[in-house]
Formats: structure tokens, sequence, C-alpha cells
């Protein structure tokens, strides 16, 4: 998991990254960088700077409780018996509750 997710001097750009290594984003990468851009003209708004830090700081302590790899392992499982949404949406939730019961 990377520490430095966000640039100080660009406080609308972050560093994404999956959590499995094999995760590549349509240039090849496993890590991006993710610049919202700030507009006159645009009525969307960029993500909160507090909730992009929770999201970080609940990645990082899955990444380093090693709960990450488990949730992958459900997800896996779940794509190759074909449970996940042709949408391709995915309810982590609902998956790790029907293989905790």
């Amino acid at each position: 998991m990377t520490e430095n997710w966000q640039y100080p001097k660009h406080p609308n750009k972050y560093k994404a990254q999956g959590s499995r290594s094999s995760y590549r984003f349509t240039s090849g990468e496993t890590t991006k960088d993710i610049e919202f851009l700030v507009s006159a003209e645009s009525m969307v708004k960029p993500p909160d700077h507090e909730i992009i830090r929770i999201h970080a700081a609940f990645a990082c302590v899955l990444s380093l409780s090693g709960a990450i790899d488990y949730f992958d392992k459900v997800e896996l499982s779940a794509e190759q018996l074909g449970e996940l949404s042709t949408d391709g949406t995915l309810d982590l939730g609902l998956l790790l509750i029907s293989r905790l019961a």
C-alpha cells in the first residue's frame, strides 16, 4: 500500500492502487495518479478530501491486517463461479456474509 497517496501541492490529486498486483489500469500501470479537475464551468465538485483520507486509511488497515487478501479470495471465487453482476458491480458485503454463513 502506498503511503504517499496525496500530493500536498495538488489538493485534488491522489495516487490510486489496486489491492492485487494483477490489477492494472487501462494504461497497464499498477498505480495511477488521479486528479479531479476544477473549472468554473463544471457543476461537479471534486470529492471531499476527508472522505478520500478516510478511504485511504481504511484501505491501509485492510492491507496491513491481511483482510484484503481474504476479500480478494472471496472476489476471485465469485468471479470464477459467475456470481458477479453483469454490470460489473460487486456487493462485497453480501458476498462476505454468504461465505461466513
